[in-house]
């Protein structure tokens, strides 16, 4: 696998992860840090990826809206 295909399995697993615990605990409720915890990664790490947990969201929408 490539680096540029890791990056983006690991990129839809933080987004995955982040729709989980938006739906369950709420968006203001969840944070980077547990959404790290979640993932078994630093918190330093997922803002590799993302810049913040609106980033996250964003791309969220911009999925469900492609469908």
């Amino acid at each position: 696998m490539k680096i540029s295909e890791k990056k983006a399995h690991k990129r839809e697993s933080i987004i995955q992860t982040a729709l989980q615990l938006f739906a369950t605990q709420g968006f203001h409720k969840t944070t980077i840090p547990d959404i790290a915890k979640k993932l078994k990664m630093s918190v330093g790490n997922l803002y590799n990826y993302f810049a913040s947990k609106e980033k996250i969201y964003q791309m969220i929408v911009k999925q469900w809206l492609r469908y």
